[in-house]
Formats: structure tokens, C-alpha cells, sequence
């Protein structure tokens, strides 16, 4: 049974800019914790890696597989 708060995160889903399917996902970088593997298997986020280099993509879609968005170090 899904809870409110997960229709709400379907509700406002971030969108594929490239095939506009919901399936777009945050990209994570580091070393994961155990639960954010979860996440992964569960397809709520993507593992982009233990580094992160300033312009990495801040989005995939796991639909099309097309990245977007930009990093920003400070």
C-alpha cells in the first residue's frame, strides 16, 4: 500500500528533459551507506561514483538514460 508522501514524490517527479518520462532520478556521488543501495536497487536514486568533478550531471533518466543538470563545488 503506498503512503501519501510516496504520491506525493510521483506527483512531483522530475521529468526526462530529453523523453519526458518520470523515471528521472538524482544522481548520488560518494561512497554509498548501505541505504542508499537500497535506494539504488529500489531505481529512487543513481550511484554516479566515489569522486565528483565540478559539471558531473546532477540528474539521470532510467528510461533513456540521458544525464543532465551541472555539479557545483564551492
Amino acid at each position: 500500500m503506498r503512503s501519501r508522501q510516496q504520491g506525493r514524490q510521483r506527483k512531483d517527479a522530475v521529468l526526462c528533459p530529453a523523453c519526458g518520462s518520470r523515471r528521472a532520478v538524482p544522481i548520488v556521488y560518494g561512497f554509498p551507506a548501505s541505504r542508499l543501495a537500497e535506494q539504488a536497487k529500489e531505481g529512487r536514486i543513481a550511484l554516479g561514483g566515489c569522486t565528483v568533478i565540478e559539471g558531473d550531471p546532477t540528474h539521470t533518466c532510467l528510461h533513456c538514460e540521458h544525464h543532465w543538470g551541472h555539479v557545483t563545488l564551492r
